[in-house]
């Protein structure tokens, strides 16, 4: 099973064929993914884990304004 999901996944998953459709459905349901160019790349785990019901919040970064 690969690590990210084929372009076919994705519109099974979205409903849409055009990635741009794609990418406002994922944003719409809080799935985090990246786009490389003309790649749209989502990760097969964060499916599952949004499935599962696991919530994603923003970027997952250092959050600098909580150091004194």
């Amino acid at each position: 099973m690969a690590e990210f999901l084929t372009s076919q996944a994705r519109r099974e998953l979205t409903g849409f064929a055009w990635k741009e459709k794609q990418a406002d459905w994922l944003r719409s349901k809080g799935l985090p993914f990246k786009t490389d160019g003309s790649r749209l790349i989502v990760l097969r785990t964060h499916v599952h884990q949004w499935l599962a019901g696991k919530k994603f919040s923003g970027s997952g970064g250092v959050n600098l304004g909580a150091i004194k």
